[in-house]
């Protein structure tokens, strides 16, 4: 009782403060975004990217390696730990530092090289980072977490806010970004019960190397298939347009990945204690991709009908551009939103290898949708070829769960009848149709309407087999 008791704290904890991160994330870019304009807060967008790329494809998840280790209580594998940082730190912060003309160059931003070797001196600063809130997550101790999480995200907006009022252009989301690991590292070593060192255990290193391999090359689909896009854009079109982007993916994933957050802290437990393929296996998960298909189908309709407006109050006038492709941004958002909760079912049951899959297919279509910019096709064209990648991973998704876990491709058309419901509504505004928007605004509504009531229908009917 008492573990348990420890294990629901922790684990609502951590929830806490992924919320309250995400959040002070969004506070901050808002802030940014509006005391900087869209062109600089694109090339702030440009160097978060650079910098995101190369944590994920750099990371080994040292970490949960001594969470899950059998030794991960011993000194000796905590600093072989800590010197695999070091090394894996000072190789990604050197190939970041040399290759910032090329970069740069890639992106159109040839006068701000010094930018990108400023990431570098971000990426070293990692290995600096205490690994101790991990460990002490052995026994439930989730508090270290949260307080390093909340404290890089206050130092992050205060550093960028004040830089920002100084400087008005994308030095301050620069500043912001080097202040996160900064923060992260000091923070890291004022709650760590053991001091800072280094070593070396030839053995736990191979053991190590074993397990953080792969995370490292899936860490690389995974960003791939989630930034892949925005990466691509980047290098294509003007810093402006990579702003407003920003902008709208930013104010669309927020509640997207809360959704994402809750959604897996509910099904994960729900799913994996039944049999793949029995007959509440699959009622489970025709419930449980019904809820998450309605959060979609209403955040696809109420973004493009009301994100345009929020925008522009949040962010400002100068960010009015957004409205020629926020339709298709929230078809991405949905869609990925319902493809994401289909790999997590399957993770749910000790299977990670379909949402390795998916990133992979998804890393794929960045090849194609590469064709639409060699072409010179407007942004919004280049989003809907992004909307038709995520539905057809999402039906690589849905073949991959038929095959290993048995589930029924007509129970996943059943489940995702809201968003495809929402994604229909919305067509006329993603593809700027001149259909009259009071039209629009009424074919929504019954939407909302169909998609409020299936909701209801799933949890009326849930609570009643229950009683």
């Amino acid at each position: 009782m008492v573990e348990k008791s420890r294990l629901l704290s922790g684990a609502a904890v951590i929830l806490l403060c992924q919320i309250c991160g995400y959040g002070l994330s969004f506070i901050r870019n808002m802030i940014l975004a509006r005391l900087i304009g869209p062109e600089d807060f694109g090339t702030g967008a440009i160097l978060a990217l650079v910098l995101s790329a190369f944590e994920f494809s750099s990371d080994l998840g040292f970490g949960r390696y001594l969470v899950v280790s059998q030794n991960g209580e011993e000194p000796g594998l905590q600093k072989t730990i800590h010197s695999l940082m070091l090394v894996r730190s000072l190789v990604a912060s050197l190939v970041l530092y040399l290759s910032a003309g090329p970069i740069a160059g890639l992106f159109a931003l040839e006068g701000s090289i010094w930018a990108f070797r400023w990431l570098a001196f971000a990426v070293f600063v990692t290995s600096l980072v205490h690994t101790d809130y991990w460990r002490v997550q052995r026994d439930f101790r989730f508090i270290p977490q949260a307080i390093i999480g909340i404290s890089e995200q206050v130092v992050s907006i205060v550093v960028g806010v004040t830089v920002a009022f100084f400087t008005r252009d994308f030095t301050a989301v620069l500043a912001s970004l080097v202040a996160l690991p900064l923060t992260r590292a000091i923070t890291s070593n004022l709650v760590a019960e053991r001091s800072f060192g280094f070593g070396w255990n030839r053995k736990e290193a191979r053991n190590f190397l074993n397990f953080g391999i792969p995370i490292c090359v899936a860490g690389v689909f995974v960003f791939g298939g989630m930034s892949g896009d925005r990466l691509l854009i980047s290098t294509a079109y003007p810093s402006k347009f990579v702003g407003m982007l920003t902008v709208c993916y930013t104010l669309l994933q927020t509640p997207a990945t809360a959704i994402e957050i809750l959604y897996v802290r509910i099904q994960t437990p729900l799913l994996a204690k039944m049999p793949p393929g029995s007959q509440l296996f699959i009622k489970l998960y025709e419930k449980c991709t019904g809820l998450l298909s309605c959060a979609a189908g209403c955040l696809v309709i109420l973004g493009a009908l009301f994100s345009e407006y929020l925008i522009v109050g949040l962010y400002g006038t100068e960010y009015n551009g957004c409205a020629d492709f926020i339709g298709w941004v929230s078809t991405v958002c949905a869609i990925r939103l319902v493809r994401v909760g289909l790999s997590q079912i399957a993770i749910s049951k000790g299977d990670t290898l379909t949402a390795l899959i998916a990133n992979v297919a998804r890393c794929a279509g960045l090849a194609g949708l590469s064709i639409f910019v060699l072409k010179g096709f407007s942004l919004d064209v280049f989003l809907a070829g992004s909307a038709m990648c995520e539905g057809l991973v999402f039906l690589i998704t849905a073949l991959r769960l038929f095959q290993v876990h048995g589930v029924p491709l007509r129970s996943t058309v059943r489940g995702s009848v809201p968003v495809v419901l929402g994604t229909l509504t919305t067509l006329p505004i993603s593809l700027n149709s001149g259909i009259a928007f009071i039209y629009v605004y009424l074919a929504a509504l019954v939407s909302l309407s169909l998609i409020i009531y299936w909701t209801y229908r799933i949890v009326s009917v849930e609570l009643n087999t229950q009683t």
